[in-house]
């Protein structure tokens, strides 16, 4: 027998039955703070440039 899948992407949850909406807190309000390495920072970098080039790219094939 095929069992149902719950789809795990809506707001809502359902542990005790009845949906209730999940609140989303800054991380900065409960006082966390996220750190990221140089390296994964030159990494972001460098994909953000390539998709900045990509899409000036696109952008002179559209006015062609």
């Amino acid at each position: 027998m095929a069992s149902k899948r719950t789809d795990h992407s809506t707001d809502s949850t359902s542990n005790t039955g009845k949906a209730r909406k999940r609140k989303t807190i800054p991380a900065s309000d409960v006082g966390v703070t996220l750190t990221i390495s140089k390296k994964a920072l030159k990494e972001v970098d460098r994909i953000q440039e390539e998709t900045i080039k990509a899409a000036q790219e696109v952008q002179k094939f559209s006015w062609r």
